[in-house]
C-alpha cells in the first residue's frame, strides 16, 4: 500500500497497481538445444523491436505504479535511461528506473528492472538522509 502522508497521527493507505513481466532478454531467444531444439541465431533487430514494443506499449496502456520486470537486458532498458524513448521507439511516460545488471556468461548486461510511476512514489524527506537510497 502506498502512503499519502499521515494525518491526525494516523497513516492512510492507499492501493497501487503492480505489473511483472519477463522481458527475455535478447540472448535467450535461441532454441535450446538441450530440449531438442536447433540452435538458430539471436532474434533479429525487426523481431526484438516488435517484442519490446508490445511490452512498452502495455506498460503506458495500463499505467500501472510499479512495475518488475525480469531478464530485462540495456536493448530494452540501457543503463543510462533516464525517460524518453526506449531503444524500439516508444517512450514510458512517467516512470523512474532503478535497475540492477550483471555481465551474464554469453557477455551481455542483463537483469531486472524496478519501474516506478512518478508522482505515486516520492522521497519521504522526514527520514534522515542516511536513510534515503537513491
Amino acid at each position: 500500500m502506498a502512503s499519502n502522508g499521515e494525518t491526525n497521527g494516523k497513516t492512510d493507505l492507499l492501493p497501487f497497481r503492480a505489473m511483472t513481466w519477463n522481458v527475455l532478454a535478447s540472448a535467450h531467444t535461441k532454441w535450446n538445444t538441450a530440449h531438442g531444439g536447433e540452435r538458430m541465431a539471436e532474434e533479429s533487430e525487426c523481431q526484438r523491436n516488435n517484442r519490446h514494443t508490445i511490452v512498452a506499449n502495455t506498460i503506458n496502456r495500463e499505467m500501472p505504479d510499479v512495475v518488475m520486470l525480469q531478464e530485462v537486458d540495456v536493448r530494452f532498458l540501457p543503463s543510462d535511461w533516464e525517460g524518453g524513448p526506449l531503444p524500439c521507439g516508444v517512450e514510458l511516460r512517467g516512470y523512474k528506473a532503478y535497475r540492477s545488471y550483471a555481465l551474464t556468461r554469453s557477455g551481455v548486461m542483463e537483469g531486472v528492472a524496478i519501474l516506478l510511476r512518478r508522482g505515486v512514489w516520492e522521497l519521504d524527506t522526514s527520514l534522515p538522509q542516511e536513510a534515503w537510497c537513491r
